[in-house]
């Protein structure tokens, strides 16, 4: 998965981008400096990309390193890159910071203000033109202001030759864009690292009711079973709920923790609309099951669900939890509050840290027994703290 790069006095701190592995081969300054400029960037406008020009097979991201460190050495000719990609790694050579002779420009902003990213062409090309694209995406994830620009736009060179030979520099640059445009959202399908205990105390802080606090085991349980993210959903219930307080149409004698309709729907006023479930462990399954179903999980849709509307076309229409604006709810922005709702209870401090295993078993015991209270049912009791114990 893309993330946002670590760098650290110009030099990259990943060993993997996209697990494409990184390796570093900084070039030690000697004699006139023909390669390390030993210059700062007053700052980074954006990326440069060119084509190595060089076909032969052992002509990869190692070897244009070294000859780099070569041309520094001879003190013939001013060259320069930051960082060289082939089909199956990354090298980097300069600090990302540093002023590089690689556009042409002079004094001009290509070589003052850009980083410049060597494509090689010595065996699958295509595949080192993909890494170029992810490790390009990575750095737009770290600086989301920087241009995307090739050699040919400083200079007029002909170059990267190989996409312009084939006149698909647009096509590349949409492609980095969509790939940080992907990176950036947040996928339905992957488990959370956030606590109960963490969810339990960010629900509290929004002065949840205690029958809500007391169901986020039962969220962890049976989204975690599925792969989703139970902090989105335990998000989303809270969202669509109220917090468990509700005060719209339903009330939770519905069981219903997300504002599911019937297989015939309605309007959203219509009481009669919505989807009445026996108990909590139901209507949470419910919205888990709708939930995988949009994200296109494996195995879905289900032949057995409690999920009411379990219909296939919408399998994958919302992949990320950003998608399900316009999908799940009519706002656009349904989904991204849900992410910024997911980010606050990530942000929460997680209070076990406070407590003994002990005190943390007690304590959830004894909202287990309140919740049991609650539903009147010594099954259900028992159901819990089965879930508190695993």
């Amino acid at each position: 998965m893309l993330n946002k790069l670590t760098i650290v006095n110009g030099i990259i701190q990943d060993k993997f981008i996209d697990g494409i592995t990184v390796k570093l081969a900084i070039i030690e300054p000697v004699g006139k400096h023909n390669v390390r400029t030993l210059e700062l960037m007053k700052e980074i406008i954006g990326l440069t990309y060119h084509n190595t020009a060089n076909t032969s097979a052992t002509a990869g991201d190692e070897a244009h390193a070294r000859y780099f460190d070569s041309v520094e050495k001879a003190d013939t000719s001013y060259v320069g890159a930051h960082l060289f990609v082939d089909c199956d790694s990354i090298t980097q050579v300069l600090p990302i910071n540093e002023v590089a002779f690689h556009a042409g420009d002079g004094k001009g902003s290509g070589n003052r203000k850009t980083v410049a990213i060597e494509i090689c062409e010595n065996k699958d090309v295509a595949k080192a033109e993909e890494n170029a694209k992810k490790l390009g995406a990575a750095f737009l994830l770290t600086y989301p202001k920087l241009g995307i620009f090739k050699h040919q736009d400083w200079s007029g060179k002909y170059c990267p030759r190989v996409i312009l030979k084939r006149n698909g520099w647009t096509m590349f640059v949409t492609d980095i864009v969509n790939l940080k445009s992907t990176a950036s959202q947040t996928p339905i399908m992957k488990k959370t690292a956030v606590s109960v205990a963490q969810a339990k105390e960010w629900v509290r802080s929004k002065g949840a009711s205690q029958e809500f606090i007391d169901l986020a085991p039962l969220f962890w349980k049976i989204a975690n079973e599925v792969g989703v993210n139970a902090a989105g959903a335990y998000a989303q219930s809270a969202k669509e709920t109220g917090y468990g307080n509700f005060g719209g149409v339903l009330d939770a004698s519905y069981h219903n923790p997300c504002g599911m309709k019937t297989t015939k729907g309605g309007g959203n006023y219509d009481r009669n609309a919505h989807q009445r479930f026996d108990e909590w462990e139901d209507g949470i399954a419910a919205q888990i099951d709708h939930l995988a179903l949009y994200a296109g999980a494996l195995g879905y849709p289900k032949t057995r669900t409690m999920d009411p509307r379990h219909f296939p076309r919408i399998k994958g229409k919302a992949p990320n939890w950003e998608d399900l604006g316009g999908n799940w709810a009519g706002s656009s922005s349904y989904g991204t509050s849900i992410v910024s709702m997911m980010k606050q209870i990530e942000a929460t401090e997680n209070p076990a840290a406070t407590y003994t295993l002990d005190e943390i078993l007690a304590l959830e015991m004894q909202s287990a027994e309140m919740t049991a209270r609650a539903l009147n049912s010594e099954d259900k009791l028992r159901r819990i703290k089965e879930i508190i114990l695993e």
